[in-house]
């Protein structure tokens, strides 16, 4: 069983890249410097959904940081009521190809405990790992959500993209966005568990 999940989560890793390029439009040279949640048109829905499909959570980005930058990477911190306890933990990292716009598409998809990393565009990579909450996954008593973010790029800095919230014996818990809760740390405190992913241009 455990087989056939990575084999489910390696065949919709490439349709979602996949239906990325076939989905990826034109952008400048010098770059939107932009990040945000990819929302698929009406015509590019069905597509986008069944690259999806069968995963517990999901979320793809579109970026554009242009020429200004070449190195791309992604990492996630650990946050315990609002306490950080694991440091930055870098994933994933790229380089665009030489005269290319750092520009495309970065899925991150988790199921099962287990995750990946991927992106689409002038640089093009993946990688596999497991889900940090992993050890909620099967506790009774705790709920959890996630949500997306983005926002403006700014070279060295981070931006927050995905945050995953976790809650003991609350079915009620809040999801915020994680630029939101990273900017109000009063926020940050109200969950037992929170995976904070950034990525980050230089």
């Amino acid at each position: 069983m455990k087989r056939l999940r990575k084999i489910c989560m390696t065949a919709a890793a490439v349709l979602v890249m996949a239906a990325a390029l076939m989905l990826a439009g034109c952008g400048s040279q010098s770059g939107a410097m932009q990040i945000s949640q990819f929302v698929p048109d009406e015509g590019q829905k069905d597509m986008y959904d069944l690259a999806v499909s069968g995963l517990d959570e999901s979320i793809v980005m579109k970026f554009d940081a242009g020429t200004g930058v070449k190195d791309m990477a992604v990492g996630y911190e650990v946050y315990e009521k609002g306490k950080k306890v694991r440091d930055d933990v870098p994933q994933f990292g790229l380089t665009a190809e030489k005269d290319s716009p750092m520009k495309g598409y970065l899925g991150l998809w988790f199921m099962g405990g287990e995750g990946r990393i991927s992106t689409s565009g002038a640089a093009v990579s993946s990688v596999t790992l497991d889900a940090p909450w992993k050890e909620y996954e099967d506790k009774d008593g705790y709920s959890w959500g996630s949500s997306g973010g983005g926002g403006d790029i700014v070279k060295g800095e981070k931006t927050y993209i995905y945050g995953h919230y976790v809650m003991k014996d609350d079915s009620d818990m809040e999801i915020v966005d994680p630029v939101s809760v990273m900017s109000d740390k009063d926020m940050l405190k109200q969950y037992e568990k929170a995976y904070m992913f950034y990525v980050i241009f230089k």
